[in-house]
């Protein structure tokens, strides 16, 4: 990329907007130009200073992200955006989604998941500058890799479960048709050891 991506944090939570700021200041594609605390101050560092991506919390003392989205696109700005948020409602998610929000991240986030939302955009955004023209493959290619870091995101485990156990109890059942409880837990080391042990 020829220039680093200027990056405005927008969260209410000054800790955690430190501690976003601690994070992306480590990787040498973006520059971080502020931290805003609330959608006033959001909308006067977007004016002034002009970032390329927001990481922008829904939840706002003076208003939504969502609000502040609709009012950037209504003037015409293209600024990408990363929502960090603990907004869970259907509608919330389907708004951004409208609104062209490139990743909608749940609080909260891992920073391997952040990681994994900045390395995302920053390598499409190579892609894009690397061309004058494209055509139908190279967009399917972009949007695909799209596709498959989704599909290569582990599925949501129930609390307690973890890849290795789910794993040893998938062997288990596809060695034996019929296991009593006791059995297969003890089979699985999950009757005499806690969770975290294995």
């Amino acid at each position: 990329m020829n220039n680093k991506i200027r990056t405005l944090i927008i969260e209410d939570d000054e800790a955690i907007a430190q501690l976003h700021l601690q994070y992306l200041q480590a990787n040498p594609n973006l520059e971080i130009v502020g931290i805003a605390l609330n959608k006033k101050q959001a909308e006067m560092q977007i004016e002034l200073l002009n970032p390329d991506l927001l990481i922008l919390d829904v939840y706002l003392p003076d208003g939504t992200g969502l609000e502040l989205i609709q009012g950037l696109r209504q003037q015409g700005k293209q600024t990408d955006i990363i929502l960090i948020t603990a907004a869970r409602e259907p509608e919330t998610l389907q708004s951004a989604m409208r609104l062209g929000v490139i990743e909608y991240l749940l609080k909260p986030v891992m920073l391997p998941r952040l990681d994994t939302a900045i390395n995302n955009y920053l390598s499409k955004q190579k892609l894009i500058e690397s061309t004058d023209t494209f055509d139908q493959d190279f967009v399917d290619s972009l949007l695909s890799a799209e596709r498959k870091e989704q599909e290569n995101e582990p599925d949501r485990l129930p609390k307690g479960i973890d890849a290795v156990t789910l794993n040893k109890i998938r062997e288990l059942f596809k060695a034996q048709n019929a296991w009593k409880a006791d059995e297969a837990g003890k089979e699985i080391a999950l009757a005499e050891a806690p969770l975290d042990d294995i």
